[in-house]
């Protein structure tokens, strides 16, 4: 009978679990490798958008950086010089206004049809030959960069050239404005972006040639592994902008995947069950992390920018009639806290703003990201525009307040833009974003002004005083600028007895332009002193013609500045300026402010130094809030001039004075009375004010009851007729 053989059942038993191991381990390596691939797929495809975002905003930031270039180039393409101008008169042109340049053109030129150049920096050059000063004149371009990058003959700077047209009188072509911008500008501004070790950015020609590389990248590795992955087409230039990233197969990302890929691998072969337990554990935190690292900021447990966008763009699709506000916040010279209170230190001040913010935001029930470095941005649906300013007015007093605690000074300033509802459909929070920065960066580094809102006039404004600020020499220069001048009415009598110097301004391409438009501005630039120089000449100049013609004459007040801040330079000009003419002081009154630059001593100082020469001196502005009773009696003025707000503010809709201001006004008059000073009120319209004014005995009125400021001929009919 043959020996039957027995399976040992331990040794069944363990070629069983041998086997459902080996099964079950296939499964777990198919399943990993399945779950692995899909991570690697996910995290390449975000890979992948984030460099086209990257590139996209290189992009977008090299156009409108191109787009601001063009038009500090156009601001000095001015019709009147270049259109009747020779060549040698518009070099005089350019090299005068070298110093009002864009910080980052190293000059600009004018090349005539010949090819021969004049630069502002006073050279001159034969560029007949430019391929890029040909293809202008030839095919009679609005605006052209230069292909490629340009080493200058004597700085050896590297530059690329922009260009548009000039035309003569006949709008026919007469020559080219050109700029050479600095090369190394650009790379400043492509420094500010960071891209981690992700690659090369690269900005070259046509051709392929490089014109500006910024390589990110923290070892050598990198040169052997990236690949060229994304290009795109930069407007206004002939250039093309290249993102070269690192390969993904070599990032670290993917080494992460991978070397977990090979230790759950390993800890299958010794504990099946447990690598099933663990990797189900890795996988979901794998998973939580690379989700989390997309939607939180890591310093701040903010939203990234992504993730804000993407929630923002939901309430605007899902609330369609509602209105938004986003505002965009940030630290005044925050790059100053970073270089002298070191990073840990700047980063304690992020941690700290980011906890103040999420107070707002939860309060106001907003989104809030932190959107790069230390700009915040929050976005919240609002009822009405007005009432939202109201609440973001009380909230930064609240915030300035509770900023103080910080061991280190913080400034914000905020740029605000709303979405009304109607123009949701056209709308998206990227472009909100921009708006708001925008509105932001108009603050610039103006110490008083915290916020600034969006509006479709603000670029118009900053055209307009770019406009002003390149055409303000030259506007004196030609005259521009002219006297009107406004009566003053004795009360007694019904007769003029003096009047007040205005100054105006008409350009031929802006027309007339008000005093609110470029007075504040000249007051910031301080050319505010050279206009007050030139409206005393003319007032002289017209005194004496009067006087020398037999005109009537009475005093004209002239207004002085502000900002005179040396009382020895000011009246050492104005004398000097005065003693030109053969007129009696007592036809000149010089108007000053309280709320001058100079200090009350100063002020003082001026004054009497203005009465020992034979002037009389009023008080500007005299109860608009800033001039104090005190000042009178520490500076001996002979004339109150009330501000035209303090009687408009005084007045009801039928023109009637109110009966607690009227009061308040005749005690002012009463008092400048009893101090024998001389009162005067501006802005009188209405014969009510009028009757009021007179029972209250006031000396004398301005305003277009009586008169609008008036040209000279039409000035001195007026005096004539009594």
């Amino acid at each position: 009978m043959p020996k039957k053989h027995f399976i040992n059942p331990n040794v069944a038993k363990l070629v069983s679990s041998s086997i459902i191991a080996v099964i079950m381990m296939a499964i777990v390596m198919v399943v990993t490798d399945s779950s692995i691939k899909k991570i690697n797929n996910k995290t390449r495809s975000e890979y992948l958008t984030n460099s086209i975002n990257i590139l996209d905003s290189y992009s977008k930031t090299l156009t409108m950086q191109i787009e601001t270039y063009r038009t500090a180039l156009h601001a000095f393409n001015v019709p009147q010089i270049f259109s009747v101008s020779n060549d040698e008169q518009i070099f005089d042109f350019l090299k005068r206004y070298q110093e009002k340049l864009h910080p980052d053109f190293l000059n600009i030129y004018f090349t005539n049809l010949n090819g021969y150049s004049y630069f502002s920096d006073g050279k001159t050059y034969n560029l007949s030959s430019s391929n890029h000063y040909k293809s202008i004149i030839n095919l009679n371009l609005p605006f052209k960069v230069s292909q490629s990058l340009i080493k200058t003959p004597v700085s050896n700077r590297t530059v690329f050239i922009i260009s548009e047209p000039v035309y003569d009188i006949d709008n026919n072509i007469k020559g080219v404005l050109s700029a050479s911008v600095r090369i190394s500008s650009m790379r400043a501004l492509f420094e500010d972006f960071h891209i981690g070790d992700k690659g090369q950015i690269a900005v070259v020609d046509k051709n392929n040639n490089s014109l500006l590389s910024i390589l990110n990248y923290k070892d050598d590795s990198f040169i052997q592994d990236k690949t060229l992955v994304l290009t795109d087409e930069i407007e206004l230039t002939p250039w093309k902008i290249i993102l070269t990233i690192r390969d993904f197969k070599k990032t670290e990302e993917y080494k992460y995947q991978q070397k977990h890929k090979l230790m759950i691998f390993f800890i299958a072969i010794i504990c099946i069950l447990f690598l099933i337990t663990l990797e189900t554990f890795l996988l979901s935190f794998f998973q939580k992390r690379q989700l989390l690292a997309t939607l939180y900021d890591p310093l701040t447990n903010l939203w990234t920018r992504e993730n804000f966008e993407n929630e923002c763009e939901k309430m605007l699709r899902y609330f369609p009639k509602s209105k938004f506000m986003l505002i965009e916040c940030d630290v005044k010279g925050f790059k100053f806290v970073n270089q002298n209170y070191t990073e840990t230190k700047a980063d304690e001040m992020i941690i700290y703003l980011s906890g103040i913010f999420s107070k707002v935001a939860s309060k106001y029930k907003g989104y809030l990201c932190r959107n790069f470095a230390d700009h915040f941005t929050l976005f919240m649906k609002i009822k009405s525009v007005h009432a939202a300013m109201n609440l973001f007015k009380e909230e930064i007093s609240r915030i300035n307040e509770e900023i103080k605690s910080f061991d280190i000074p913080i400034q914000l300033k905020y740029g605000i833009t709303f979405q009304l509802g109607k123009t949701h459909a056209k709308t998206t929070i990227h472009n909100m974003i921009n708006q708001a920065t925008f509105a932001k960066a108009s603050i610039k580094d103006n110490m008083i002004v915290q916020y600034s809102l969006y509006n479709s006039k603000l670029l118009g404004k900053i055209n307009e005083e770019r406009f002003i600020e390149t055409h303000m020499e030259q506007a004196l220069e030609n005259e521009e600028f002219f006297v009107l001048y406004q009566p003053k009415i004795d009360l007694t009598t019904d007769k003029a007895v003096g009047a007040e110097a205005l100054v105006r301004w008409y350009n031929s391409e802006h027309g007339l332009m008000s005093p609110d438009k470029f007075i504040p501005l000249f007051e910031r630039n301080g050319f505010i002193q050279k206009l007050d120089f030139y409206v005393y000449d003319k007032v002289f100049h017209f005194i004496q013609n009067c006087l020398k013609n037999n005109h009537s004459v009475v005093p004209i007040s002239l207004n002085m500045s502000r900002y005179h801040n040396k009382p020895d330079k000011f009246m050492h000009e104005f004398m000097a300026l005065f003693n030109k003419y053969t007129i009696p002081p007592s036809l000149i009154e010089v108007e000053i402010l309280e709320r001058s630059v100079l200090d009350s001593s100063s002020l003082k100082e001026i004054v009497d130094r203005l009465h020992n020469e034979g002037f009389k001196v009023a008080m500007d502005d005299f109860g608009s809030g800033e001039s104090s009773l005190n000042m009178l009696s520490k500076i001996p003025v002979d004339i109150l001039k009330f501000d035209r707000d303090f009687l408009l503010s005084s007045t009801d809709e039928t023109g009637r004075i109110d009966a607690q201001s009227a009061d308040f006004i005749e005690t002012l008059v009463a008092l400048g009375r009893r101090l024998r000073k001389r009162t005067i009120f501006e802005g009188v319209e209405t014969q009510q004010q009028i009757d009021f004014l007179k029972s209250i005995n006031c000396d004398q009125v301005q305003g277009f009851f009586y008169s609008k400021p008036l040209a000279e001929t039409d000035f001195i009919s007026y005096i004539n007729l009594g």
